[in-house]
């Protein structure tokens, strides 16, 4: 049986003939209506916007790793105060958990960190380190740009960009020029402390501060304290020349890209050699400073991760958190344990992240140009002129004169370039009371101490606290005028010694010992 398929039905429609008129309608109808040209792809601006976003990678990291450094440095100086400490290295500790679990954002930990350490700062102002003052001048000019990435930061979550990820985007432009400012500050540290010591007697070999520490070194080659000065080699007579030359070229060659790297070094090894002699907490800091100089491609170079520069503050914080616990508990506040063990920890945190850096082919350049910012600029000026301090006739301590051997009081000090204290203006260093003979009970002072009239009620406000329901004997001298009692607290005699000076002058001044003799000066702190 044969069975024919049913023939599939055809879908072609049948040709139409078009006239030769028809066709030309259709041309002109196309050429009336032309299509739109293909816009092209900018590859120069994505590849710039690619290289932006890099650079932004680059700028946030190495921003990020300065912020922990810093952190960590001002942890170690709280080691002075071991409340202080404890709680910073506690917070610390907690912040540093929060940013490994991503509860935290970097932004606001610094920003708090910076908040309190300027608190610090005026709270326990005047009797600050020289430090812990540029610690404070660095957070003033810091502040205003953290806020503002603070805020930034905020503004993206709040819009849903990028909000599934917790590492802010970087704002070079706010932040970089704040940190132009605080690497100008950097630069007149170093040099203005080098300045101070272009004294007679720092360039004396028997009283220079120079040799006040270095001893310890000396002694490993066979050299005592008490050596003669004048049997030495030529390299260790001219010491104090050479901590000059330190202390003002390098920072000086900082301002130029190709001397960084040099001057980079010279500057690292003068902490690393200082660190052992309880300079640590110095040595931290000024490394967290320093680290501003290396160029963040150079940090990116290096290999290291994030995590490992976080995760190496947290050991740190944890090990001083330890070491005030057992100090607390042992009650022997004059040795902290851990004490060698956290100068060795120090240098490995040296080795480590300076190897890493100086490993890198691109050489550190961070150029510094004068501050655009007129906030910036005032607030180096405030720190220039604070540093001049010695010489207006203000503050002798804490103004960056720390083992200078510089003496201003009177009308001349022995400064090389200002001996006839041209720029003094205020009498503030000549304004003292000679405490002739004084009860030997009252500690901390001994016959012929001079202490500046700005802070002698506040001594005799603390001796009161203390030896108040005691008769005690003072005989000063303040003003070619004799004052003597037997019992100093309640006598009338010394009235006007009771009343306190102002707020700004016992929160701002403060005074080493004033020499009272001819010689010269010895080194002191």
């Amino acid at each position: 049986e044969i069975v024919f398929a049913p023939m599939e039905e055809s879908h072609n429609e049948p040709e139409v003939a078009v006239t030769k008129e028809e066709e030309e309608e259709v041309d002109d109808d196309v050429d009336d209506e032309p299509l739109e040209p293909q816009k092209k792809i900018d590859i120069s601006s994505l590849n710039k916007k690619a290289t932006n976003h890099v650079e932004d990678e680059e700028f946030t990291f190495h921003y990020y790793v300065f912020s922990l450094i810093f952190m960590l440095g001002f942890m170690v100086h709280s080691r002075r105060d071991g409340e202080m400490d404890l709680f910073v290295s506690g917070a610390l500790i907690l912040a540093y958990v929060a940013l490994k679990q991503q509860v935290l954002e970097s932004s606001y930990v610094f920003l708090a960190f910076l908040g309190y350490c300027l608190y610090s700062t005026i709270e326990n102002s005047p009797y600050n380190a020289n430090h812990h003052n540029m610690c404070g001048i660095v957070s003033v000019l810091l502040i205003p740009q953290q806020i503002r990435r603070c805020l930034h930061y905020s503004n993206r979550i709040n819009s849903n960009n990028n909000s599934d990820s917790n590492i802010e985007t970087a704002q070079p432009t706010g932040t970089a020029e704040a940190l132009n400012s605080v690497r100008i500050a950097i630069i007149i540290m170093y040099f203005m402390a080098g300045f101070h010591k272009i004294n007679t007697d720092f360039l004396n070999p028997e009283v220079s501060c120079a040799y006040d520490k270095i001893w310890k070194y000396f002694e490993l080659v066979g050299y005592e304290s008490d050596h003669d000065m004048d049997s030495l080699p030529w390299i260790l007579k001219t010491l104090p020349h050479q901590v000059l030359f330190v202390e003002m070229v390098p920072p000086i060659l900082l301002c130029f890209a190709r001397f960084q790297r040099p001057s980079l070094f010279v500057l690292i090894s003068l902490h690393t050699i200082l660190l052992p002699f309880g300079f640590a907490d110095f040595g931290t800091i000024a490394q967290s400073f320093l680290w501003l100089f290396v160029h963040p491609h150079a940090v990116k170079e290096s290999g290291l991760p994030r995590h490992f520069f976080t995760d190496m503050a947290l050991v740190f914080c944890f090990f001083e958190a330890a070491s005030m616990l057992v100090w607390y508990q042992t009650e022997d506040m004059n040795d902290p344990p851990f004490a060698s063990a956290e100068v060795t920890v120090v240098l490995m945190a040296f080795a480590l992240m300076w190897a890493s850096i100086f490993r890198t082919k691109n050489e550190p350049a961070q150029p510094v140009h004068l501050p655009k910012s007129k906030y910036g600029a005032s607030v180096l000026l405030f720190f220039l002129w604070f540093s001049f301090n010695p010489y207006f006739g203000l503050r002798t301590v804490g103004c960056l004169t720390m083992f200078s051997n510089l003496t201003t009081e009177g009308p001349t000090s022995n400064h090389l370039l200002l001996g006839s204290n041209p720029l003094k203006i205020f009498d503030y260093q000549e304004d003292t009371v000679e405490m002739v003979e004084i009860d030997p009970r009252l500690p901390n002072r001994e016959d012929g101490d001079v202490i500046p009239r700005v802070h002698f009620d506040l001594y005799l406000h603390r001796m009161k606290e203390e030896y108040g329901d005691k008769e005690m004997y003072l005989w000063i001298e303040y003003q070619n005028q004799t004052y003597e009692s037997w019992d100093v607290f309640h006598d009338e005699t010394f009235a006007q010694f009771w009343e306190p000076r102002p707020w700004w002058e016992r929160k701002f001044m403060l005074f080493r010992t004033i020499k009272q003799h001819d010689g010269p000066q010895e080194c002191t702190w």
